[in-house]
């Protein structure tokens, strides 16, 4: 948690996504609603387009919260930023990021308010509740534009202020929708207003496999396999690729790998897999191989004392090592979650959401993924992968 909370949204695999929206608010290309001195109930909004910005002028008659998002298809992953501001109006009022949006009365919203205060709740269908409660952030700049971002990585949000990290949450109640701008007012009579600028809207590429192992899906080795210096045992075992490696080798250790056939031509992707050591030496090393092409590849490893290597292998030779160091982010024991991200020639790396090393390597153009484990010695390790995937453009 201590090295979450001094990273930015650059420390997330979400800043490789491709960027989908990037709008200055200079036109309406991305078509949202704006309109002039709408009145109802509630009382009197102005949506308009202003000196690139988006201008929002709210007078309230009752308790009010108005949203509005661009066209676009619901999703579930995501980060989004924008530029926002209140001009004038209530120190009660707040404003923010509305999102998994699918009704005017259904949508999660991340506001902070002119009190150097944030929270994030949830409107499902009329009923609000409050996932995290009102927060002071000193990363709050008080009568001035704020940045703010959330990034949603499977089913928990990341929530950070002008660049910097304030919370986190596991959530997943509103499994998808659309993702705007919103404001809450709470004293009718008095009017208020915004500005907002710089939206951005990154998506994650589109997922050529994923594989939970809930069941075979033979796209992975299982059975038995006896060789002269160790013998493996590979199972689906109640939802986990489980490996249970005896080694014999007592001088150079054992490496066990298994090959995925699909996928031999991938250049750009973004592979990610959770995994944990049950059994065995704390310095066996476990994780990925990609830019396989049988003979040639890269190796992601962590070992449970706490560090990770980065590694490039010819003709299934140790060539180089690119990184080995310590970090706290791994979890001995525990689940551990590795993403790599390729875009030709360059990968980033990550353990548990957070970046921890990127390189440049132009000899391996493609090649497809394998799953590996390193038993450094003669020993007997267990280990189980979870929730494989491979995302490409």
């Amino acid at each position: 948690m201590t090295a979450l909370r001094e990273s930015s949204p650059a420390d997330l695999p979400s800043a490789r996504w491709p960027q989908t929206i990037a709008d200055n608010f200079d036109s309406n290309v991305n078509q949202w609603n704006p309109f002039s001195e709408l009145a109802d109930e509630f009382g009197s909004r102005s949506f308009t387009f202003r000196n690139g910005k988006y201008y929002w002028e709210v007078m309230p008659t009752d308790n009010l919260s108005v949203h509005d998002t661009p066209e676009m298809n619901p999703i579930s992953e995501f980060s989004v930023s924008v530029d926002a501001q209140q001009l004038r109006g209530s120190q009660e009022a707040n404003f923010g990021i509305v999102f998994r949006e699918t009704a005017a009365d259904t949508f999660y919203n991340f506001n902070i308010d002119s009190r150097q205060n944030y929270w994030f709740s949830m409107n499902n269908g009329g009923e609000w509740t409050t996932l995290i409660e009102l927060t002071p952030s000193a990363a709050i700049r008080p009568n001035a534009f704020n940045r703010l971002t959330v990034t949603a990585i499977d089913g928990r949000f990341y929530f950070f202020i002008n660049d910097q990290y304030v919370d986190q949450i596991e959530e997943n109640t509103l499994r998808r929708g659309r993702i705007g701008m919103v404001v809450n007012l709470y004293e009718p009579g008095v009017p208020a207003e915004w500005e907002f600028d710089n939206f951005e809207l990154r998506e994650p590429w589109t997922a050529a496999i994923i594989d939970t192992f809930d069941a075979s899906s033979g796209l992975w080795e299982v059975g038995s396999f006896t060789f002269e210096d160790l013998t493996k045992t590979l199972s689906i075992t109640n939802g986990k690729y489980v490996w249970s490696v005896d080694c014999r080798n007592s001088d150079f250790g054992c490496l066990s790998s298994t090959y995925l056939d699909d996928l031999q031509d991938t250049t750009d992707f973004e592979l990610i897999v959770d995994a944990r050591r049950l059994e065995g030496p704390v310095d066996g090393e476990y994780g990925v191989r990609f830019r396989d092409d049988g003979l040639n590849y890269l190796e992601f490893l962590i070992s449970d004392e706490g560090s990770f290597t980065i590694s490039l292998w010819y003709e299934q030779n140790l060539d180089y090592y690119y990184v080995d160091n310590p970090t706290p982010l791994i979890d001995p024991g525990g689940v551990n979650r590795l993403t790599v991200t390729a875009e030709g020639p360059n990968f980033a790396f990550y353990i548990n959401g957070l970046l921890v090393g990127e390189i440049v390597e132009e000899s391996l153009p493609f090649g497809s993924f394998a799953l590996v484990a390193r038993v450094n010695g003669a020993d007997r390790a267990v280990l189980e992968f979870d929730n494989f995937r491979v995302r490409m453009p």
